[in-house]
């Protein structure tokens, strides 16, 4: 099998399934065209997307994809000290689980997502403001925003700066961005190498660590602070389908169903376990300062600062 790549914003380290992790580097648009062909040869990855957002599913994905979403507007509302009414925007913000969290803690919320059948779920489902939309577009028609949210889409980017530079003109001028990266300096990164699942080629095409998130988003105009390390979906999560990818729920809804529906109960049922088992050791790593996903919190500094 051919050997893919992916783009580490430090190096590489990884060769992952086939996959080579090389340093970020040379001509622009070859990197550009690169990507868009990987992409074109896995469209029925993106289905991948569409099973983690979407409302019904997986045995215990819905409570924590909904615990993970009160988490989120949670976050916000602290950073915003406690007070709603803001208008916040959700750039990939699929199904809505996030937006309708954060609307019942007294927000004004929009969204967009890049696909049809997410924005068609949060519409339908909460009644949301989502548009259909992708970065470098006027979504919004001239909005300006106090908090703008990223959550796991820098990643999917091959062109970061593109990204953040479009956050940055959706935000007020006092405006905060809200990020979350997985990250590639973690110890379950460097416990698994190879086998880790924040790697999740070819989808992702750039892997941050702390440092390298920071130093993009300097470059940008950005102050930042790192504000947590944990996140309760991804990080026991990203351990148990590391150990055991057979198990992993996205995974298994990719491939054909299984003939018999209690192999395929019993598979759900035995990953939540592994989930739940893993849950103290990611605590852990998260609170040493290596826990497998990043949060960052940026605003844009004056001119000349």
């Amino acid at each position: 099998m051919m050997d893919r790549m992916i783009m580490t914003a430090e190096g590489g380290v990884f060769i992952a399934k086939g996959v080579q992790a090389v340093r970020a580097g040379g001509d622009d648009a070859f990197w550009s065209d690169f990507v868009e062909q990987l992409h074109i040869g896995h469209r029925h990855l993106i289905k991948k997307e569409l099973i983690t957002r979407a409302p019904g599913g997986i045995t215990g994905a819905s409570f924590l994809r909904s615990q993970y979403s009160v988490i989120h507007a949670s976050c916000v509302q602290d950073l915003g000290e406690g007070a709603g009414g803001f208008l916040s925007a959700s750039i990939g913000c699929g199904s809505g689980t996030f937006l309708n969290a954060a609307r019942s803690r007294g927000y004004v919320v929009y969204g967009m997502d890049a696909s049809a059948p997410a924005v068609e779920t949060a519409r339908r489902q909460y009644g949301l403001p989502v548009r259909r939309g992708d970065i470098g577009q006027d979504v919004w028609e001239g909005l300006r925003f106090d908090f703008v949210t990223m959550f796991h889409v820098l990643e999917h980017l091959p062109d970061p700066r593109r990204g953040l530079r479009y956050a940055a003109g959706l935000l007020k001028p006092d405006g905060m961005l809200i990020l979350q990266v997985p990250n590639v300096a973690s110890l379950q990164a460097r416990l698994f190498r190879s086998r880790w699942y924040g790697l999740d080629a070819p989808r992702h095409v750039i892997n941050f660590s702390p440092r390298a998130l920071g130093l993009l988003l300097e470059e940008m105009g950005f102050a930042f602070r790192l504000i947590r390390r944990f996140s309760l979906r991804d990080n026991p999560a990203s351990i148990a389908s590391s150990l055991a990818p057979g198990l992993d729920p996205v995974g298994r809804e990719g491939r054909k169903p299984a003939s018999n529906p209690w192999s395929g109960g019993a598979a759900a049922m035995l990953y939540f376990g592994l989930y739940l088992f893993f849950l103290p050791p990611a605590f852990i790593e998260s609170a040493i300062g290596r826990g497998g996903t990043l949060w960052a919190c940026a605003r844009l500094q004056p001119i000349g600062v």
